[in-house]
Order: C-alpha cells, then structure tokens, then sequence
C-alpha cells in the first residue's frame, strides 16, 4: 500500500544576509491514498516543491513525520520524480538517461530495450532515442524527463509542474496519457501546479497551500468519473471555486473571462 502521510512538517532556510530564517512550512500535513491522484495547488515560492523534496528524501524536515505505505522511508517502495526542469544527464543519450534510471531500480538488463522504446514512444520520442538532450528543445526535454520517471513503473510519482514548460498540445496529450498509465498501474500521484484547471482534471482531490509558510488552508474533492474532458463544465466549475479561494478578492465581472481563458 503506497499511502503517503506528511504529519506536521516544518521546514526554514537561513537567509542570504546570514540574519534568521525563511520559514517555508509550518505545521504541513497532508494524506494521499493507495491509488489516489492528489493535486497541490498554490501560489509560486509557497513552498510545494520542498514538500516533494522532502517526501522524496532529497532535504530533510526540522521536525515533523514522513510515512510511505506506513513505514518511515521508502523500503522496497518505489518512487519516480519529475522535476519542474528537466535535470537529465547531459552526456547520455535519451535511452541511455531512461537506462539509467531502470538500473537504479535494479530492473534486468534485458527488459530495459522494449521499457524504454514504450515509454519514449508514449512521450512522442521514439525517433531519438539516440540523441543527446542538449540537441533537443527544452519542451523535448522535459517530456524525457517525464518518461525517465515513468519507465521505473513507480508505486508513488511525484510531479513538479512537469507540464508547464510545453506547449499546449503536447500537454494536453501527456495529461490523458498519465491518467491512463496511474490508472493502469495503480500508481499514487502527488501532483504539483497553479494551474487550477489541470488540477481539476488530473486530480481526485485538489490541496489548496497556503502563501508561504505553506499549510493546507482547503481541499476539494473532483467527484467526476474517468476518462474526463478538460471542456467539461463541471471541472471548470470547480476550477472556479479553487480561483475563489486562492484569489478571494478577485471581481466578479473578471472571473469568467479568466476561467475560460484558463482552459
């Protein structure tokens, strides 16, 4: 069972000027299901990122709890991580960045021709395979990124805005193609964004976090059936209500214009 529970996590970095400290999460506590798809959703800086850098095991918490499937760590649990940036390894090719990671998972050498030609193909890559990253643009990039984090098959995958830096077709195609692949594999999902309508249509449930330091301030459950629509009026509704409760001060007159211009 690959629940996450995050109890009371703080976390502060000293400042550049060498006098206090930048809180950066106070009192976080949040649970995602076995299976669950949870999107984090708050304003730039907040401090989403360390959370998934900390439930990774990348930077360590001042104080509070990290549980995966209800021990402390990961065990014999996987977990796959795509960075807001791509972060590939610039001197491997494209498989080679993909192999990399199926050897980290200790995945049999000889199955790791046909994972990564599946997942490279899944991402729209298949013709380059050979190529270096720093050949390819930076939306390519990322979509390798994606796939490097995918082919391990992971129990828990972790998202840093992974989308944001592509275009709007290819994004809206990785969206249907990751729900598919969770859905298949069962994999829990903690999915980072401030884009609130991706959140509607990725998530089971939306966090809201607060400005830094973050804490959950809200939650919306998504209570719409797979496969979904990104024009369907019901995400698009509760897209409204996250805006409402990231920006209450926003005009009512505005509100509209900006939803539609969202989707």
């Amino acid at each position: 069972m690959a629940t996450i529970e995050l109890e009371k996590l703080n976390k502060a970095y000293p400042v550049k000027s060498g006098t206090g400290v930048l809180q950066v999460l106070h009192d976080f506590s949040l649970t995602v299901n076995d299976g669950e798809v949870v999107c984090l959703l708050g304003p730039s800086g907040c401090g989403k990122s360390t959370t998934l850098d900390i439930l990774a095991g990348l930077t360590a918490p001042d104080s509070g709890t990290v549980s995966v499937g209800g021990s402390a760590g990961w065990g014999a649990l996987t977990c796959g991580y795509v960075f807001q940036r791509p972060q590939l390894l610039n001197w491997r090719t494209v498989r080679q960045n993909l192999e990399f990671a199926l050897a980290g998972k200790g995945e049999p050498k000889k199955s790791w021709r046909e994972r990564t030609d599946e997942y490279l193909a899944l991402v729209g890559l298949a013709d380059f395979a050979d190529a270096y990253p720093l050949s390819l643009s930076g939306g390519m990039q990322q979509r390798v990124s994606l796939a490097r984090g995918l082919v391990i098959e992971p129990d828990v995958l972790l998202m840093d805005e992974p989308f944001s830096n592509l275009d709007e077709l290819t994004a809206r195609r990785l969206r249907f193609e990751l729900l598919e692949i969770v859905s298949e594999q069962q994999t829990t999902v903690l999915f980072v964004t401030h884009n609130a309508l991706e959140a509607a249509f990725l998530g089971d449930r939306i966090c809201v976090v607060s400005p830094r330091p973050a804490r959950v301030v809200d939650e919306f459950d998504v209570p719409i059936g797979r496969p979904r629509s990104p024009e369907d009026v019901a995400l698009v509704e509760i897209q409204r209500r996250v805006l409402d409760m990231l920006e209450p001060d926003r005009p009512a007159r505005t509100r509209l214009g900006k939803d539609l211009a969202d989707v």
